[in-house]
């Protein structure tokens, strides 16, 4: 297996033309290549490839991809393979890391369902029972030819064709259910997730897919317009984005085009403006632009022009600039989004508007503006104090003083006037702030089935110390948390089984830890599931940093989770106990004080 990283760094390196070339005569037609398609019996070359954008498609029997996708459906090895052979031949030094092979075969086969599946979809679009498909987007302005570059397909009305399709295949019904292909109805009989509609395949950053999203026909406004695949264990919903194969667009380009939905990116990519994606059918997440953040540091958000769409830019304005990024907002005028927009005013139209767009700022400033009249001095004030968030969000200290000067030319005010509005303790340091906004997103429960944020991160973390430390005693914060109240079934069966490991282990094998608590979580006792997300909660401890950082968080979460827990009728020993909690929380570094206060806490509450 490699690490993600290297993959970016061998498609970076890597040149389609070359790739491709090796297999395939190609001939130069205007900016791209042209070949016959090494896929199906081709007399009239179809197989597109393209050097600028990394990427070769056949127009006849659809299969093309990436320099990797298309090296490894040639070669007809898997994409591990594909990656380790490409990196050999073009003399690219990537770092291998070692995973159970049975494990890897398993996400493998979870690949090639998801691509059979696009395959089935992609076919049916064409045939006569797609035709309601097809004259939707014709009438979208989205013709043969843009369906077939951006590989959209088309789930039939039935029950079950998908899943009689792929059982026919050889594949189990377990594995379709496990990747939100096909639902069980009570009585055990199996139906498809998607149909009647049409369908929009979302890919990885390697070009494989690994979702779809699909677009209603029906004319039942109960019905969900759009549809997504759920969480998977080759699809994370908040943690990708459609369109993101364009990457090497983004790259040489330097910047991206947030948009709203599948058909705004899809527009705004037929007019020429390539670097167009969009989040999974969620609001725009920490991790989205954290992955966004690996090609560029430069959007232009293309949100909706109705209130929601301005909300869903605010709120998108402070992830990304917590992250550094350089925002332009797009604000357009006689059109509710970019596709409306393009279809009724071309491409010209919508470029001088991309070239007028607002500076993230003066998005706020406007958008804010309508709300408040700034000729009163209490409204005056609560508009001032509406920009503290901005300011929050901001995490250079210069990017603040540049922004605080620039409101207070705008205003009319000093700047010393609306500093202790903009900081009310009067400091310009906000890492306080924003770690006490990463504390609550922590502590949030997003429940799944199996587990919560916290309780996630405290398996990660009990993982890591057990790792480092050689005397179970210096297990500090293990020790702290196999203790705490669990909600989940899960996290408990984990934590009853680092006990066991704890209790094993000698001396010699400290240092393989992740390979003997593997061979724990094995056991019958858990089920597909909880095996498909211990793999990923075992993999994500490899990203020891981003764990590191949170350590001390996640105890000080617990702690207040217990403090609330906490009732106790004497007021002074009730006053001797909130001075200890305030004493806890405050330490952020220390954790043998941490648990030493703890220590203290439990003992006096227990007190008589």
């Amino acid at each position: 297996m490699f690490r993600q990283e290297d993959i970016d760094r061998l498609m970076e390196q890597l040149n389609i033309v070359d790739v491709v070339g090796e297999f395939v005569e190609l001939k130069k037609s205007g900016a791209n290549y042209k070949g016959l398609c090494p896929f199906h019996a081709d007399n009239n070359p179809s197989f597109s490839v393209n050097p600028q954008k990394n990427i070769c498609k056949c127009f006849v029997c659809g299969a093309g991809g990436n320099p990797i996708t298309f090296y490894s459906k040639y070669k007809k090895i898997s994409f591990q393979e594909a990656v380790r052979e490409l990196a050999k031949k073009y003399h690219i030094p990537l770092q291998e890391i070692k995973q159970n092979k049975e494990e890897n075969e398993k996400f493998e086969r979870y690949y090639k369902i998801m691509e059979e599946a696009h395959q089935y979809f992609s076919h049916l679009i064409f045939e006569n029972i797609g035709r309601e498909a097809l004259e939707y987007l014709v009438k979208r302005k989205v013709g043969p030819k843009l369906i077939q570059e951006n590989n959209l397909g088309y789930a039939s009305p039935s029950w079950d064709s998908l899943f009689n399709h792929l059982i026919e295949l050889g594949y189990q019904s377990e594995e379709l259910e496990l990747l939100g292909l096909v639902k069980r109805r009570e009585n055990g009989q199996y139906y498809d997730v998607f149909r009647n509609r049409v369908i929009f395949p979302i890919y990885s950053i390697q070009g494989r897919v690994i979702a779809f999203g699909g677009r209603t026909l029906e004319q039942d406004k109960e019905i969900p317009k759009y549809i997504n695949s759920p969480d998977t264990p080759i699809f994370k919903k908040g943690k990708g984005l459609y369109g993101l194969e364009r990457v090497s667009g983004i790259k040489q380009k330097n910047y991206a085009m947030i948009m709203e939905g599948y058909m705004d990116v899809l527009s705004t990519v037929s007019y020429g403006f390539d670097t167009s994606i969009a989040p999974l059918g969620t609001a725009l997440t920490k991790e989205q632009v954290k992955l966004l953040k690996r090609y560029t540091e430069n959007v232009i958000l293309c949100f909706d022009s109705d209130n929601a769409g301005q909300m869903a830019a605010e709120r998108a304005i402070f992830l990304l600039k917590e992250e550094g990024f350089n925002i332009r907002v797009l604000q357009l005028k006689g059109a509710k989004d970019p596709d409306e927009f393009l279809k009724k005013f071309g491409k010209e139209a919508f470029l001088q508007e991309v070239q007028a767009c607002l500076e993230a700022f003066d998005f706020l400033y406007s958008y804010y503006k309508k709300e408040y009249a700034l000729d009163d001095i209490m409204s005056k004030q609560k508009f001032v104090e509406r920009f503290q968030e901005f300011f929050h969000s901001l995490s250079k200290e210069l990017e603040q003083e540049l922004y605080l000067h620039k409101f207070s030319d705008l205003l009319g005010m000093d700047v010393q006037v609306l500093r202790p509005l903009l900081f009310p303790k009067g400091t310009r340091n906000f890492s306080h702030l924003r770690e006490r906004k990463q504390e609550e997103e922590i502590f949030v429960q997003d429940f799944q089935e199996l587990y919560s944020v916290l309780e996630k991160l405290s398996v990660q973390i009990s993982i890591l110390d057990l790792q480092q430390h050689k005397e179970s005693e210096e297990a500090k914060y293990y020790h702290f948390l196999k203790d705490m109240p669990f909600q989940f079934d899960f996290i408990r069966k984990i934590f009853q089984d680092l006990e066991k490991y704890e209790q094993g282990r000698d001396t010699q094998s400290r240092n393989t830890i992740l390979e003997s608590i593997r061979e724990i979580f094995t056991k019958d006792n858990y089920t597909i599931e909880e095996k498909e997300h211990l793999f990923e909660l075992l993999s994500e401890c490899l990203e020891r940093d981003k764990i590191e950082e949170q350590k001390h968080i996640v105890c000080r979460d617990w702690a207040r989770e217990m403090f609330k827990n906490t009732v106790v009728t004497d007021p002074f020993k009730q006053l001797r106990l909130k001075q200890l909690e305030q004493k806890i929380l405050k330490n952020k570094k220390d954790m043998g004080q941490f648990l030493e206060m703890y220590q203290q806490y439990l003992k006096l509450r227990e007190e008589k």
